[in-house]
């Protein structure tokens, strides 16, 4: 086997030969190169440009910096105890149930055909809903929103069949946000 193990002891530097350091006023520039040698004989060299301009002067603007502000979404808790909220799946309007018991963003076939999503183009699988168990394909959508949250890349799967009648909002969003009960609403802030 060959040991790549690195020695401290044999790095080198090639400073810059003279006359190839070129000071002109308006800052400096030169060529120059760092390597090492490994336990083996082998020895990696890098060459390197350093150029640099003089700064002339500072102008201070004063104040600080706002805040980053996270997207947040209050979603109020409807007549039936659950919590309703629109929102887009690849740009185009949804209506979600907020469903923390859903693996992922789930919906029917019917509505991933009407938003133009290609599911059969995913992974074909098995699931089981309170109707049984299903045929079902996974895909990841390009982008899902609710509100100011957009959040890309998000697993989804599409089953077969009617249910569900809404699109659930499962936890591949819901994990990438905070969660809060305040009063009688979710609050959903975005973790990154």
């Amino acid at each position: 086997t060959q040991d790549f193990t690195y020695n401290p002891n044999v790095a080198f530097i090639t400073p810059p030969p003279s006359g190839q350091v070129i000071d002109n006023g308006k800052g400096l520039a030169f060529s120059a190169a760092l390597g090492f040698d490994y336990a083996d004989g082998i020895r990696t060299e890098l060459e390197y440009r350093y150029a640099s301009t003089p700064i002339t002067s500072v102008t201070p603007v004063g104040g600080a910096l706002p805040a980053a502000q996270a997207a947040m979404v209050r979603i109020p808790r409807g007549d039936s105890g659950m919590y309703h909220t629109a929102g887009t799946i690849n740009g185009q309007s949804v209506e979600f149930l907020v469903d923390t018991g859903a693996t992922s963003v789930a919906m029917n076939d019917a509505t991933a055909r009407a938003l133009g999503i290609d599911y059969r183009a995913g992974s074909r699988r098995l699931v089981e809903t309170a109707s049984g168990i299903t045929e079902a394909y996974a895909v990841t959508l390009r982008e899902v929103g609710v509100g100011s949250i957009r959040l890309p890349n998000v697993d989804a799967v599409i089953i077969r069949g009617a249910q569900p009648s809404r699109v659930l909002l499962g936890m591949s969003f819901l994990s990438r946000t905070q969660i809060e009960h305040a009063q009688d609403a979710l609050v959903l802030r975005r973790k990154y």
